[in-house]
């Protein structure tokens, strides 16, 4: 698909990498927080989780832009698409918190407050833009 199509190119990208990039300044925000008030450890779990946020959001761009081009070739797919990707999408995060709370123990509660802060970036980028991607007033 050629880059700059309606729905797909320039637009999701930019879009994907301002939520990314909001994402990563919550992330570093929560990692100096622990950092001040516990240790380096818990900072590290609060990056881990913030990290886990990050490899969703990059799943979920990939899942749309899926989902773009199934609707064009087989219109009503899409439904099923973008439902494979909320279970993908699970899985993942489970995963990734079992790897980090019971292999590398990282500490639960800074990883599950960095995951929470990147997620609370997701919705603030939603409400922070029109639909049109021009900014709220």
């Amino acid at each position: 698909m050629r880059r700059g199509a309606p729905g797909m190119g320039d637009g999701l990208a930019r879009d994907v990498v301002r939520l990314a990039s909001g994402q990563a300044a919550l992330a570093l925000a929560a990692a100096v927080a622990f950092l001040i008030l516990r240790d380096a450890a818990a900072a590290g779990g609060a990056l881990a989780g913030s990290g886990i946020a990050l490899v969703l959001t990059a799943l979920h761009a990939r899942r749309v832009r899926l989902a773009t081009r199934a609707t064009r070739s087989r219109p009503g797919s899409e439904t099923l698409v973008l439902g494979i990707g909320v279970f993908e999408r699970f899985a993942v995060a489970a995963g990734l918190f079992a790897l980090g709370i019971g292999y590398w123990k990282l500490a639960p509660v800074p990883m599950i407050a960095g995951f929470a802060v990147c997620q609370v970036g997701w919705f603030l980028a939603g409400t922070l833009h029109r639909p049109d991607g021009s900014p709220r007033a």
